[in-house]
């Protein structure tokens, strides 16, 4: 029996934390459950969902800390009007 491939770019993968977007440096997909660190420092496990479970109330924001480091380890220049205040996102259990 065959396979349905599916392939996932990990520079695409964006993890939100309380409705707040961010960067990481994953060279895997972790497992359900698994602890990932984001650029920014914050941590949570991993949770898999489809986009139909995606919270259509609330708009998920960019995390400027991990744009940050995003943009520094990359040598791209800040954004023309700076970075907003930081976000602190903190993990929530479901």
């Amino acid at each position: 029996m065959s396979t349905a491939l599916i392939y996932i770019n990990l520079d695409a993968v964006h993890p939100i934390i309380n409705s707040v977007w961010h960067r990481t440096n994953i060279n895997r997909l972790p497992s359900s459950g698994e602890p990932i660190t984001m650029l920014c420092g914050a941590t949570a496990p991993a949770e898999f969902e489809g986009a139909a479970h995606r919270d259509v109330i609330r708009v998920a924001r960019q995390c400027w800390d991990c744009e940050r480091v995003y943009r520094e380890k990359r040598g791209l220049p800040a954004p023309p009007n700076g970075y907003p205040e930081p976000a602190h996102p903190v993990p929530h259990p479901r």
